[in-house]
């Protein structure tokens, strides 16, 4: 049996973090694979990082980290990589907008398909979500753009549950430059062009964190489609 490292990204989550993570923990003990948690804490301004470090005392599958700035959240789960030992590695976004039940589904999937990378979608019928109009609206553009700049083989680069070989990251995780929304698209564009054979399954999601929302500012949606337009030069123009 394959051992797996799940690497969470974190910042400033402290009123769930705690919670998440316990219920991650007990979801895990279920299935019958060795794990390991890494949790990074991206230069969190609140309380998170004391709320992760309680998790150590509930297992001893559980190492926790925090970088000194808030990078990102590919700048995150870069440095986690740093510390993953196992031949497999999941991405898995801490707010468990993702249920973690669905991590047995990833494994078998790759095994089955003999895949080096697994990722969740929300595009296909079989999945199950709840998407403000607004998420939707701006995915749905970012998609085309994806679509139409990369030629890209999958539907949603962007769900925060992925499964990769460690050696996919080993080789990529160089190439990958961007450490905000569009990490995910620069990993998989570098991943695709190295022949590596991505699936893709459908999820359950359901987005929950109506406050977010307040998040996305239009400095972020700038930065998110020029971090875009910085992929597809330095793979189709610079090389």
């Amino acid at each position: 049996m394959n051992k797996l490292t799940i690497i969470m990204p974190t910042y400033n989550e402290e009123h769930h973090i705690f919670a998440n993570i316990e219920k991650t923990i007990k979801i895990l003990n279920a299935f019958d694979f060795d794990y390991k948690i890494i949790i990074v804490d991206d230069g969190s301004k609140d309380n998170t990082f004391e709320e992760i470090k309680k998790s150590e005392n509930i297992s001893n599958k559980v190492h926790v980290m925090k970088t000194s700035i808030h990078k990102g959240k590919g700048h995150a789960l870069k440095y986690g990589f740093q510390f993953a030992r196992s031949d497999l590695i999941m991405f898995l976004d801490a707010d468990l907008d993702l249920p973690p039940e669905q991590i047995n589904y990833f494994l078998e999937t790759m095994k089955k398909t003999k895949s080096d990378i697994v990722i969740g979608t929300k595009r296909f019928f079989k999945s199950n979500y709840h998407y403000p109009i607004t998420r939707k609206i701006l995915a749905i553009i970012y998609r085309l753009m994806v679509h139409t700049l990369f030629d890209l083989s999958v539907v949603d680069t962007q769900t925060g549950i992925k499964l990769f070989k460690n050696d996919v990251l080993k080789n990529t995780l160089p190439k990958v430059f961007v450490n905000g929304y569009a990490f995910d698209l620069d990993l998989l564009v570098n991943a695709y062009k190295l022949g590596y054979k991505i699936v893709e399954i459908p999820v359950i999601l359901d987005f929950q964190k109506v406050s977010s929302l307040k998040k996305i500012k239009l400095r972020d949606i700038y930065k998110m489609f020029t971090d875009m337009l910085g992929v597809f030069y330095r793979i189709h123009i610079r090389q």
